[in-house]
């Protein structure tokens, strides 16, 4: 029996998160990665902004920042620590 993948929209994360949304409010995630790493489908985070030029090569569907990075194509979800 294969194993189904359980997903979250980008709108039920922001629920749990109580994150604001900077970007696209679609998408569905499956699953975490390295912001280098990340594929579609994948939720990413960066805690320290020195990794801050990786925002403009993920391919993450979304990615969790503790502060807006203006300028980045993806999708932010501004939550605090």
């Amino acid at each position: 029996m294969a194993s189904e993948k359980r997903t979250l929209t980008i709108q039920k994360i922001l629920k749990k998160t109580g994150g604001q949304l900077i970007g696209q409010a679609s998408g569905e995630i499956h699953s975490a990665a390295t912001l280098e790493k990340a594929k579609e489908g994948q939720v990413s985070f960066l805690a320290n902004s020195s990794y801050s030029r990786f925002l403009k090569s993920t391919q993450a569907t979304a990615v969790f920042v503790k502060k807006e990075y203006p300028g980045s194509s993806t999708t932010q979800i501004v939550v605090a620590d």
